[in-house]
């Protein structure tokens, strides 16, 4: 269950940081990848890499 839970969260990190899909929300990327929760998905996401997933998509969009 962990690494299922791992494997979603680098793919949307990987959504969320891809310049191709800057025109999509952290919302649509989450519901994307299958979370129903934006709550859940932001701690999970934050437990994971020290950022909320608007901060990843912010800091990815000024490199």
């Amino acid at each position: 269950m962990q690494l299922v839970l791992a494997r979603r969260l680098a793919r949307c990190r990987y959504a969320l940081e891809d310049p191709d899909q800057a025109h999509r929300t952290v919302s649509e990327i989450a519901y994307g990848w299958g979370f129903g929760d934006l709550t859940h998905f932001g701690r999970k996401f934050k437990a994971a890499y020290g950022i909320t997933p608007s901060e990843c998509q912010m800091l990815a969009r000024r490199m």
